[in-house]
């Protein structure tokens, strides 16, 4: 059956109650519906951190407020715009840009929000907020932005702060799709001798404010287009990547 007829919401908060287990991922191929909806309310009881991505943010469609009342903890939110407007659907001003509406659906929700795109977005409810310019078309296929979500909970787990882990996770994502995604496509193929594709210098400068040498956040007001966000003991996700971070 579907993971939500898996795992119910008593099973949920059993499993997370192990203190071995620091972060979880509720959505993808989850169902949408009251499953759904209780195993997201175990999770957020459970004060993990969390990561809520497509069936789990459908499922609380004209119950946002439900959804954002439970959280009290670390947790990221990753719609792509058709979920973006299903949960935050007049709670939010549909004629602003992608950054003015990610920035107050964060306020909004009390959670780091990652509005998916070609420019993907990330903002914290306190209004910082950083644009992600490593995209590449390769993302743009079906269950990529469940990979993302993936990444993100993997980076929560080790420790990582909510938007540090949701900035860095997009760059990886990004850097991931365009290492090896020639690799996928038989027009574009190499033989496993070749290794991977070169990536180009722009793909290899790393921004970490949480390091004293490091560039501080921007300003309350302003965004950043930045290569990553990654802690030093981060960058050994990256080698599998060949890329070396500064």
């Amino acid at each position: 059956g579907s993971p939500a007829a898996v795992a119910t919401a008593g099973g949920v908060g059993r499993r997370l109650a192990d203190e071995r287990r620091h972060a979880v991922l509720i959505g993808p191929g989850n169902g949408v519906g009251e499953a759904t909806r209780d195993n997201v309310l175990a999770a957020l009881a459970a004060r993990k951190a969390c990561v809520l991505d497509a069936d789990a943010l459908t499922s609380f469609e004209g119950d946002a407020r439900r959804l954002f009342g439970a959280i009290d903890s670390p947790c990221v939110l990753t719609p792509h715009e058709g979920e973006f407007a299903r949960l935050f659907g007049g709670l939010v001003d549909k004629g602003a840009d992608r950054l003015a509406r990610c920035r107050a659906a964060a306020r909004e929700a009390g959670a780091v929000g990652l509005l998916k795109g070609p420019d993907t977005v990330i903002a914290d409810p306190g209004g910082r907020a950083v644009i992600n310019e490593n995209a590449p078309p390769e993302l743009a296929t079906a269950g990529a932005g469940d990979v993302l979500s993936g990444l993100i909970a993997g980076l929560l787990a080790q420790g990582m702060a909510p938007t540090e882990a949701a900035a860095g996770a997009a760059w990886i994502h990004g850097a991931a799709a365009a290492s090896l995604a020639p690799l996928a496509f038989a027009e574009d193929s190499r033989s496993p001798e070749a290794g991977l594709p070169p990536t180009s210098d722009a793909h290899t400068h790393f921004y970490d404010p949480t390091r004293p040498e490091g560039v501080p956040w921007p300003a309350k007001n302003d965004a950043v287009l930045y290569r990553a966000v990654l802690p030093a003991e981060f960058k050994k996700l990256t080698a599998p990547l060949g890329v070396v971070g500064t």
